[in-house]
């Protein structure tokens, strides 16, 4: 797998690691600051909770799972994600924005045209 690529991929993994870990922690603390809130609030707590983890990993997953390991297996349609989701992080301003080039200079070169075919 050519280096450019193969730095995108990475990043979708590491991307989609700190996405799963970043979800478990928020939402562990919606439903630690609901049950601590007393009776009216511990429902809504422990429900958004759970939700923000469902999402947050279900977001991880698909980064971790779908983009990486398509890019990896020259998946045309993964690439497509890639830059998809590369182009929204542009606007994370800084970090997301060098790391968005970096996943489109990746999946948008020469290397990638001749890993993925033109």
């Amino acid at each position: 797998m050519p280096g450019k690529v193969k730095t995108a991929a990475l990043l979708y993994k590491i991307l989609g690691w700190i996405e799963i870990i970043v979800g478990v922690i928020l939402g562990l603390v919606f439903i630690i600051g609901g049950i601590a809130g007393g009776s009216q609030t511990m429902a809504a707590g422990i429900i958004g909770g759970l939700v923000y983890i469902v999402i947050m990993g279900g977001i991880g997953a698909l980064f971790i799972w779908y983009i990486a390991k398509g890019i990896e297996n020259k998946n045309s349609g993964a690439k497509i994600v890639g830059i998809i989701f590369g182009i929204i992080m542009l606007f994370g301003i800084p970090i997301g924005t060098v790391l968005g080039i970096f996943i489109l200079m990746g999946l948008m070169g020469d290397e990638a045209k001749q890993w993925f075919g033109a």
